[in-house]
């Protein structure tokens, strides 16, 4: 409720040092919480167009309010989210290329951070009822974060008749309970891929596309048991986040002609949304029984026809 920040900045030599801070006031069910942030960033030539960034820093965040919700799902005794990380990088630009290239490592650790726990059987309450429907309450708990990754992302600038941007990501996330070993979070991505780009052919024509690639989500498998003796199906949970779905990929093409008028201009386009009908899967539900795997996909193609008319 409360974040007075405050920076200081000097150029010494070439490099560039910016110091700064925040003093973040949290007001939480449990009380008022305070949380110091300070944070650095060194700036640095190293040779014609490329500079080495460095920085580093404290962070906090108040858990999301339903975490925090005794009413609903959440424990109002959760801390702020709290987070120390850096990292380096190197920006590159070449003028005669018209080209940027940025490169990022990184890494953080979070000592205080609110986690899902889970436990190890889900009993099924009422058998035909799907399992958003059934009586699972999630615990949230006090437990700790690290993530490492990096990113390269080339700009391409739209002077001449190319121009596009691509972005490569990797990042491996583990969360901890006091209790029990690491596990990955559902943000784990060890890699991403995005394509985007287009060509200009003259006569007001010009086509347009981005290709994304990604490994798919994490998620925590079910096994089902059933009880003779009381005639209920039970499920039992594997290690969180152990199974992983399929890799995702999309496709987005456009084309498009202009029309210049003296008053007007007119744009005729075609974009085909998930252009190969990739039916990527994107979540995981089980049966009201666990014993099937119901799995929810992405869209289908979607063509869309279109006049814009602009005055």
């Amino acid at each position: 409720w409360l974040s007075p920040y405050g920076e200081w900045q000097q150029d010494v030599g070439g490099v560039r040092l910016t110091a700064g801070g925040r003093a973040t006031a949290h007001l939480l069910p449990s009380g008022r919480s305070f949380a110091g942030e300070p944070r650095l960033t060194i700036q640095a030539p190293v040779a014609g167009d490329v500079d080495l960034l460095v920085y580093g820093g404290g962070y906090s965040q108040r858990p999301a309010i339903w975490r925090l919700s005794e009413a609903a799902v959440g424990n109002p005794d959760l801390p702020p989210n709290y987070t120390w990380g850096g990292g380096v990088g190197l920006k590159m630009y070449s003028m005669s290329a018209g080209f940027t290239m940025d490169v990022n490592l990184y890494a953080a650790y979070s000592p205080t951070m609110a986690i899902r726990a889970q436990t190890e059987t889900l009993e099924v309450l009422v058998p035909q009822l799907p399992l958003a429907f059934q009586d699972v309450i999630p615990d949230y708990r006090t437990g700790r974060g690290a993530a490492i990754g990096g990113d390269l992302m080339v700009r391409l600038d739209p002077r001449e008749r190319w121009f596009g941007w691509s972005a490569v990501t990797m990042n491996r996330t583990w969360r901890w309970l006091d209790e029990g070993a690491a596990f990955r979070s559902d943000r784990d991505q060890p890699f991403g891929l995005t394509l985007a780009g287009g060509a200009r052919f003259g006569e007001g024509w010009r086509a347009t596309g981005r290709l994304r690639v990604a490994t798919g989500q994490p998620f925590t498998p079910i096994s089902p048991i059933y009880n003779a003796t009381d005639d209920v199906w039970s499920g039992i949970l594997g290690a969180p986040n152990s199974d992983r779905l399929p890799w995702f990929t999309q496709l987005d093409l456009r084309i498009e002609k202009t029309w210049i008028r003296p008053r007007s201009e007119r744009i005729l386009y075609l974009d085909l949304f998930n252009a190969t009908n990739a039916r990527t899967p994107l979540s995981v539900e089980f049966s009201a029984d666990f014993t099937e795997r119901l799995t929810r996909r992405y869209v289908p193609i979607i063509p869309n026809l279109g006049l814009e008319v602009t005055f």
